[in-house]
């Protein structure tokens, strides 16, 4: 059978986690180190996040964010990572990791890999800074009263 559709985008959590300097001075603080990098990548679709661990030491999967997020409970994430991609054999995929022998795994099924060093570099690239901005500062919306010649006090 031939892959075709959309691309899945499996995530090996654990090891991207490690590898962006920015979340790994979290992982003192898992929780929150896998809460900023659903923040990164919430809304986006067919993305799955593979965590080893998780609450309870239970194998949970769930939905947060527009994110499928799948814990391995006593499990490895490597081992849940290539059971998706057995059962949903005629999907493609790409498997987010810097392991080598999961690398190895994947690509024994068909899937394709992607670094994980760099991953969330580029999607971070792709976003629109102003989606981050927030509101303008009183100092900044002074400046932009005084760049276009209005008068805060005046009216329309």
């Amino acid at each position: 059978m031939s892959r075709s559709g959309v691309v899945h985008v499996l995530v090996d959590a654990h090891n991207v986690l490690h590898h962006d300097p920015t979340l790994r001075t979290w992982m003192h603080e898992p929780e929150r180190a896998r809460s900023e990098l659903e923040r990164l990548l919430a809304g986006r679709q067919h993305l799955h996040l593979f965590y080893d661990g998780g609450p309870g030491g239970e194998v949970r999967t769930s939905h947060r964010q527009g994110l499928a997020i799948d814990y391995a409970g006593t499990g490895e994430a490597d081992d849940r990572i290539v059971r998706w991609l057995q059962t949903n054999h005629s999907r493609r995929a790409v498997v987010v990791t810097d392991d080598a022998e999961l690398r190895r795994r994947v690509r024994t099924l068909g899937a394709g890999v992607a670094d994980a060093r760099g991953f969330l570099d580029n999607l971070r690239k792709e976003r629109d800074p102003r989606e981050d901005r927030g509101p303008l500062s009183p100092g900044e919306v002074d400046e932009w009263m005084r760049i276009f010649g209005l008068d805060r006090d005046s009216s329309a």
